[in-house]
């Protein structure tokens, strides 16, 4: 095993265990121009401990070993991965504007969420049918969400029993970044956000055209 406590670029890694922690106060930093392959890489951080760019993981298994949080996957290629682990306000695929060169930086291709937990994490200008995510309640997957929830929005503004919470839900949702073409959510930040049990949430998360969820 090999572990990665600072910062770390232009190296390679292939068929190896990698362990990234930053239990100091050292903020870790992955990148420019590093590769893992075929690598299991297992996090182990504090929140928003780590920064990555310019990275490619290839035919890799990535863990975050406890709650991964604020860490972009935008500036970074993930081919063919396997993600598990608890991520919580982490972004995948790319941003325009960000580092997206001829190495492929920004590129979200068959891989596989299906194990992990995702919190408040965005899916940015990636193809949707190569990319697993995890879709059984409580976590609940937006797609293509932006214009819908303007449109909710609109509706809810003509109501005459008012409903600040809510309002305020779509108000954020509609205003989200265009690149953000999925965003998966947990249904207690929904009750927290509007005020509701998670009951609620269920009931109206179901109404929405854009959820994407698996009961039971």
């Amino acid at each position: 095993m090999q572990v990665i406590n600072k910062f770390v670029h232009d190296t390679a890694y292939e068929d190896d265990e990698i362990l990234v922690e930053n239990h100091g106060k050292t903020r870790v930093r992955i990148g420019p121009h590093v590769r893992f392959n075929r690598c299991r890489v297992v996090f182990d951080s504090f929140a928003r401990g780590i920064s990555i760019g310019s990275v490619e993981f290839t035919d890799c298994q990535i863990v975050a070993k406890r709650r991964l949080v604020g860490a972009d996957f935008f500036q970074t290629s993930l081919r063919r991965c396997t993600l598990t682990g608890h991520f919580t306000d982490c972004d995948f695929g790319w941003m325009d504007g960000k580092a997206v060169g001829s190495r492929g930086y920004g590129v979200l291709e068959d891989c596989d969420f299906s194990g992990s937990v995702l919190e408040d994490c965005g899916f940015l200008k990636c193809d949707l049918k190569r990319v697993i995510l995890p879709r059984k309640w409580p976590q609940i997957v937006l797609e293509s969400y932006q214009a819908q929830a303007q449109v909710l929005l609109e509706a809810e503004m003509l109501k005459a029993e008012k409903n600040v919470p809510l309002r305020a839900l779509y108000s954020v949702m509609a205003e989200d970044t265009p690149e953000c073409i999925a965003l998966v959510i947990q249904a207690k930040r929904i009750a927290k956000l509007t005020q509701c049990t998670e009951e609620e949430v269920k009931a109206l998360v179901q109404t929405w055209p854009f959820a994407k969820l698996e009961l039971g």
